[in-house]
């Protein structure tokens, strides 16, 4: 009902003395998949990027409020020397326009560097009509999660199903 392949989950149950036959283990199992999923949630991982440019350091002020106020990235670190290191945190896909736009709104060509990566998840349902670029996503639940490959696909809507 998710649209979940390649995945496991494991549902112990202990025997009451009520024998459910195969349909009724189908209908437990499923329900109790079915709740995890629900109360857990779906998630992507995504790659987080930091990457950084230097700037006078008189007019980093000045930049940074212009900075504070995109949707773009986010501000992670100013580091203060000789020029400012300004360092972002964005999507990793992302950089090309992240330069773009930084170039544009500064008046000058900027060129970001890598600082460093880290992975993050992000719930499903943030990215429905989004496409997704990645190809891992977890299947949480309570006590650990699963993960599963799929293709790169465009989410319109999911539906968690019910017990």
């Amino acid at each position: 009902k998710n649209g979940l392949t390649e995945t496991a989950a494991v549902v112990t149950r202990y025997f009451g003395g009520i024998k459910l036959g195969a349909g009724g283990l189908v209908r437990a199992y499923s329900g109790s998949v079915a709740g995890a999923v629900k109360e857990a949630g779906l998630a992507q991982k995504i790659l987080l990027g930091y990457y950084s440019f230097l700037y006078d350091v008189n007019s980093v002020g000045r930049i940074l409020n212009v900075l504070y106020q995109q949707q773009l990235f986010e501000i992670a670190d100013v580091q203060y020397d000789l020029r400012a290191k300004v360092i972002l945190k964005m999507r990793a896909e992302q950089k090309a326009e992240a330069e773009a736009w930084l170039t544009e709104n500064l008046n000058q060509q900027i060129e970001l560097e890598q600082e460093g990566t880290e992975s993050a998840e992000v719930a499903l349902e943030l990215l429905i009509g989004k496409t997704i670029r990645t190809t891992s996503l977890r299947l949480l639940l309570a006590g650990g999660c699963f993960c599963f490959s799929i293709d790169t696909v465009q989410i319109k809507s999911f539906q968690l199903c019910s017990k």
